[in-house]
């Protein structure tokens, strides 16, 4: 039996990959070799949880090490000062609130906050690199998981907030449990993930980076929305991305093609013209990349 990370539940596989497939997009597309991660099997699957409609990838083995997100964190966009899910969670959270963020980086967000709401801030991150950094900004911080953290500071924080992080997640019951244990009653969680409907981009399966050992879960509005049942909390909004970089999409569509299907890439060249032009009239129901999930801890 696997077990969903969410209920610990039997969960059913509901698709699988081509682990040297995996292997090769890795080392062309982002100069990683993972090879190791994934101990000579040649099949990836897919399981799915019955109580939450995510999906995610077993073991916890597979998930990256310090190592591989060492060599991540220079990559543009990884640290950004400002950036969609920052934007988003501002109006929801009020001056002068306590604030964890949990993975926060380098601070940024933080630092913001700081400075502009006066919020008392505190971050957890386990990259050593970046933790030197916020103490480089004097940002109240520590190298520690936040099960351990809940542990020495229940009922604390007025918001409790992690960006781009569950994604990362192996055991996601311990990690959202004593995250909505940090927050005060009535506090709120604020979360930020890729949005997988049913895939990245909603076609890109073979995308390295949404795939171990960088992504071990994937979810979506519907999977966000069942955790309020699960969980002490309360929906306050879910807020799915705009779509909004069509070059860049039909880019990440080249690349998926090249390495899941690459007979079809010519084709798909030949027509790139035409699909950039329809991507302009359906623009709207493309999903956006990410997706946020605002809660309030039930009292």
């Amino acid at each position: 039996m696997v077990p969903s990370p969410v209920t610990g539940n039997a969960s059913s596989k509901v698709d699988e990959f081509d682990i040297p497939t995996i292997i090769e997009g890795y080392k062309k597309h982002i100069g990683i070799d993972v090879q190791h991660y994934f101990n000579n099997e040649k099949k990836l699957p897919l399981f799915l949880c019955p109580d939450t409609g995510m999906r995610f990838f077993y073991p916890s083995s597979l998930a990256g090490d310090g190592a591989f997100y060492t060599s991540l964190e220079d990559r543009s966009g990884y640290y950004d000062d400002w950036k969609w899910d920052y934007k988003t969670a501002w109006p929801f959270i009020n001056e002068e609130s306590s604030v964890l963020d949990i993975g926060c980086g380098r601070g940024a967000f933080l630092q913001k906050l700081r400075d502009e709401k006066r919020c008392d801030c505190y971050g957890l991150e386990l990259n050593p690199s970046a933790f030197k950094v916020l103490q480089q900004k004097n940002i109240p911080s520590q190298m520690q998981t936040i099960e351990e953290h809940a542990m020495e500071h229940p009922n604390k924080y007025d918001v409790v907030c992690f960006f781009q992080v569950l994604e990362h997640i192996s055991s996601v019951r311990s990690f959202l449990d004593a995250a909505i244990a940090c927050l005060k009653p009535g506090g709120t969680l604020i979360l930020a993930v890729p949005n997988n409907q049913p895939y990245l981009f909603g076609f890109n399966k073979y995308d390295s980076l949404n795939l171990p050992p960088h992504h071990m879960g994937w979810w979506n509005k519907a999977s966000l929305s069942k955790l309020a049942g699960l969980f002490p909390l309360s929906i306050v909004e879910i807020i799915p991305a705009d779509f909004a970089d069509y070059n860049n999409y039909l880019k990440t569509k080249e690349i998926n093609l090249e390495i899941s299907a690459p007979k079809r890439l010519p084709l798909f060249k030949l027509f790139r013209p035409i699909e950039k032009i329809w991507i302009q009239v359906i623009k709207k129901k493309i999903p956006g990349v990410f997706i946020q999930a605002i809660y309030k801890k039930k009292q």
